[in-house]
């Protein structure tokens, strides 16, 4: 016998690989594809789905009623409004607006806003216009403190974003203050102005009250003490003797000018402007 035929005789056949072993099961993998596809899919849908309610809350007028029902039945005190219109993308238009939360009280007879919400985006709070009119606020009493032995003192601020108001403009505005204190009454408030890096700019600030008259425009830097530039006019009846005007340019601390504002905003500040006046 040929060497070549014993070799051929002890060698076993070798049986070739089936693609059953080759591959495994298919019914193992398909309930793993499934579960991934729930995992990526059902995020991604819900995502679409509060995108879509979001973008029919704050573009529809429909949506803008919803939100203020829900806005109704879920704050903390009592909402109420008589109507409201137009979109919280803008304009917006509320009516007959009440929130109650013990003894804060707040009324505010209309108010219309006009903004551009896609500046957020870039960090930018920009107001077109905001007007409103028969705002009424009742404070709450505060708590009952010592005095403390510090000077008045303001905190610094940092916006988290940059804001403009390109128009505002407020009517018939009734601050009532806690103790019995006489009530502080604003005729009209008009304000434009900006945040930059620098500070607040204002471009105009006009405040007319019973008392009298203000105008003002200038820069305010809020860190520190608040130093400030301001460009200041003021006029205020005094009777029998007419109409008292004054001008002036000032670089001062705001937290100075701040208590001299909230004096004279609960009482007449006829001591003051008879010194300026030099009377």
């Amino acid at each position: 016998m040929s060497e070549s035929a014993a070799t051929a005789r002890r060698a076993p056949p070798q049986a070739e690989p089936s693609d059953s072993a080759a591959r495994p099961p298919a019914s193992g993998a398909s309930p793993a594809r499934r579960v991934l596809a729930w995992l990526i899919g059902l995020p991604l849908a819900l995502l679409l789905l509060v995108a879509v309610l979001a973008s029919i809350a704050i573009t529809t007028e429909t949506g803008v009623n919803t939100l203020m029902g829900l806005a109704s039945r879920f704050a903390p005190g009592q909402l109420s409004y008589a109507k409201i219109s137009g979109r919280l993308w803008g304009p917006l238009h509320v009516e007959g607006l009440r929130y109650e939360d013990g003894p804060l009280k707040v009324k505010l007879a209309s108010a219309d806003l006009d903004w551009k919400p896609s500046d957020l985006f870039d960090r930018h709070l920009n107001v077109s216009r905001l007007k409103f009119e028969g705002l009424e606020v009742q404070l709450p009493p505060g708590k009952d403190t010592p005095a403390a032995p510090e000077p008045f003192a303001l905190p610094d601020l940092q916006l988290p974003l940059n804001v403009t108001i390109d128009e505002l403009q407020g009517r018939d505005i009734r601050i009532v203050l806690p103790g019995g204190a006489p009530p502080v009454q604003i005729d009209a408030l008009d304000l434009k102005g900006r945040t930059a890096a620098d500070g607040l700019h204002i471009d105009t600030l006009n405040v007319k009250s019973p008392l009298g008259e203000v105008r003002l425009s200038g820069r305010v830097n809020p860190t520190g003490n608040y130093p400030l530039r301001l460009d200041l006019g003021w006029q205020a009846p005094l009777d029998p003797y007419g109409t008292l005007r004054a001008k002036a340019r000032s670089r001062a601390k705001c937290a100075t000018v701040c208590k001299s504002l909230i004096k004279s905003l609960v009482r007449p500040p006829w001591n003051w402007m008879v010194k300026c006046a030099g009377l």
